[in-house]
């Protein structure tokens, strides 16, 4: 790691003393902690003191634009008080009241947008005031001040998961930034953009996370040497699942959905990512280049809460398939089936499908015999999955 920052705190002793930060990779001042200002306690006087690797310039220079994009791969992590719905920022004041200045941040999010791999992100708790308070908000509040424009932001980050902006419109990017928020407050949030008409009329579920998968809701996954993710489906993915079924051949969609489908509307794609993830469970695999992210496999299962059992089905992109993609999605279902008590997990699958059968069947599904032999069905007893 290297630092390029206006400003020094103390939670940068531990950082420089542990050997976290090195600056060696840096690609402007390698080597060197560039910073303005310091403050803190006398630890952090003492480490500065005479540091021949910690290099102090003008404000005019450390937050110039151009010099923050010096540093390849530059990561601008800058807070804010309160994000409207279409990613505007406020970070200096709480209405009519002036809270703070500026500061750098127009200047970090510039200067990392342009850098080489750079990434600007806006960090914030989703609530203020022991949760009685969104901070992700229909508009700002009367009197307060946009500090970054909603076209400047890339990333916004909670401690509910990342809402990823740039190149969104604005019925993507609300739908992104409810589903950071506090879940008390999502239900409000869409009902606010649905007024405005920035949703359709049939988009009536806001986004739920599955409690299962933690605070952040993303798996890393490496496959193959690529890097990819793992993350519930969310109703910001309707034009991603679109364009996921485009690129099904025909043969992928008569295997997969028993007959040959010709198109996917919007509100079809719509109901399917907008799922109640406390019932039924829909996961998908991601891959992300820039701010592009496509579909490569998704996974899903239906709750039939009378028999307490669950119907599985999968479908993977074809240039994807055969890299286990599908085997990944279906253990991360079968833990949360367990997670949840579910008895038994069913799956049915075309007879000619062979590569379906063997997933299910090397994570432990028995067939039963239906006398068809051109559909299969399997079941497996969730409680005593490996």
């Amino acid at each position: 790691l290297g630092i390029h920052s206006e400003m020094l705190t103390d939670s940068v002793i531990e950082l420089l003393s542990s050997g976290a930060v090195t600056n060696k990779k840096k690609t402007f001042h390698p080597g060197k902690v560039v910073t303005s200002f310091a403050i803190g306690s006398r630890k952090l006087y003492d480490l500065i003191d005479n540091n021949p690797h910690i290099e102090f310039y003008p404000s005019s220079y450390v937050n110039k634009p151009t010099n923050i994009a010096k540093n390849d791969n530059m990561i601008a992590i800058n807070s804010a008080l309160e994000v409207d719905l279409t990613g505007q920022v406020v970070a200096d004041s709480l209405g009519y009241d002036f809270y703070s200045g500026i500061g750098g941040q127009v200047d970090f999010v510039t200067g990392a947008s342009i850098s080489k791999g750079g990434k600007p992100i806006i960090a914030l708790p989703s609530t203020a005031k022991d949760e009685t308070i969104s901070r992700i908000t229909p508009r700002i509040s009367e009197g307060a001040g946009v500090v970054t424009s909603r076209g400047n932001v890339q990333y916004v980050v909670t401690e509910y998961g990342i809402a990823s902006l740039k190149g969104k419109s604005i019925r993507e990017r609300a739908l992104e930034l409810i589903r950071v928020a506090h879940p008390k407050f999502r239900a409000q949030l869409l009902e606010e953009v649905r007024k405005h008409y920035w949703v359709p009329h049939y988009q009536e579920k806001y986004p739920t996370d599955i409690p299962e998968l933690g605070a952040i809701q993303l798996k890393r996954l490496n496959i193959q040497g690529e890097t990819f993710y793992m993350r519930p489906l969310n109703p910001a993915d309707e034009r991603r699942l679109q364009e996921f079924f485009y690129s099904h051949t025909k043969e992928t969609l008569r295997l997969r959905y028993n007959y040959d489908p010709k198109q996917m509307s919007r509100e079809k794609s719509c109901n399917l990512v907008s799922v109640d993830q406390s019932a039924d469970v829909a996961l998908c695999i991601v891959k992300q280049d820039g701010s592009r992210i496509t579909i490569q496999a998704v996974g899903r299962f239906y709750l039939e809460p009378v028999s307490n059992t669950c119907e599985v089905a999968f479908v993977t992109r074809e240039t994807q398939q055969g890299k286990g993609m599908a085997s990944r999605l279906l253990n991360q279902l079968i833990d949360i089936a367990k997670a949840r008590g579910i008895e038994k997990m069913m799956a049915y699958v075309r007879g000619e499908n062979k590569p379906m059968i063997t997933i299910f069947e090397q994570a432990n599904f028995i067939r039963k015999f239906t006398g068809d032999p051109s559909d299969i069905e399997l079941v497996l007893d969730v409680a005593n999955a490996q």
